[in-house]
């Protein structure tokens, strides 16, 4: 990550943090703009992270370290994060030309040798081409067809597999590097907490969300019925004292909420 041009973009943002109890939110932007704004909003009792904004959006879960105060943790080790995103909007890993002729390059000098390569190569229809021309004739047939999604295509690999075997030509490593994408999460996050340490740091605190759905009993006991007999509001199932005392319904899952007489919530 080139860390002068992330200090650049973010030099004017400002943090806060809005904290509901088990959500916490932190945003990090420039009053005056839009641009590089980013929001960490921290689900604690599911332990997910949510992270969106000019730099694209991000899930991911962790059933210890996902919550605001232990995401340095994460901080420390983006290859651990890494292996907690559910999805993601910018791609963590892009296929580039230039890495793809550096990979190649490495492989055939282990595999196979550059000279050879260039022998064997210009045998094919290169008989009056330099050196240098035909490893440019090799290249662009590597290249045909490539894509920063997906990499070199399946003729190129085809190629390769006559030099280097074909365990290293169909390695999806050929040309892939990290887009850094996750560093400036983290870095944006460090920036942020750092301003949070300080004295005069923004940091709204509100009575704690809650996320859970809830329901209620109706008591729909009859004169015919031999016990008590409630109706979860939601999904109308029936039961008894058992029932009742159940903290959720047992067929929908909502959390219950007990009833007095006449059916009015406790």
């Amino acid at each position: 990550m080139d860390v002068k041009r992330a200090e650049k973009c973010f030099e004017n943002h400002k943090a806060t943090l809005t904290d509901y109890g088990n959500i916490k939110i932190l945003d990090f932007k420039n009053p005056k703009s839009s641009e590089y704004r980013i929001r960490f909003l921290f689900e604690e009792d599911y332990c997910r992270l949510h992270i969106s904004g000019d730099l694209g959006e991000l899930t991911a879960t962790n059933y210890y370290n996902m919550t605001y105060e232990k995401f340095s943790d994460m901080v420390r080790d983006v290859g651990y994060f890494e292996g907690k995103i559910n999805c993601h909007s910018r791609p963590l890993y892009i296929y580039d030309e230039d890495a793809v002729k550096e990979d190649v390059l490495e492989l055939i000098k282990e595999k196979y040798g550059i000279e050879e390569l260039i022998e064997d190569y210009r045998d094919w229809d290169y008989d009056f081409y330099s050196n240098e021309e035909v490893l440019k004739e090799f290249y662009d047939d590597i290249l045909s067809d490539f894509s920063d999604v997906t990499g070199i295509s399946s003729e190129a690999r085809k190629i390769l597999a006559k030099y280097i075997g074909e365990y290293d030509a169909y390695s999806e490593d050929i040309g892939k590097r990290k887009t850094d994408i996750l560093d400036w999460y983290m870095f944006a996050f460090q920036l942020a907490q750092k301003q949070l340490n300080d004295d005069n740091a923004e940091i709204k605190t509100y009575p704690p969300v809650d996320t859970e759905k809830h329901a209620y009993w109706i008591d729909v006991t009859t004169e015919d019925d031999d016990e008590p007999l409630f109706k979860c509001s939601n999904c109308g199932n029936k039961g008894g004292q058992w029932n009742y005392n159940c903290d959720y319904c047992p067929d929908c899952g909502y959390k219950m909420e007990k009833v007095k007489e006449n059916n009015n919530i406790e």
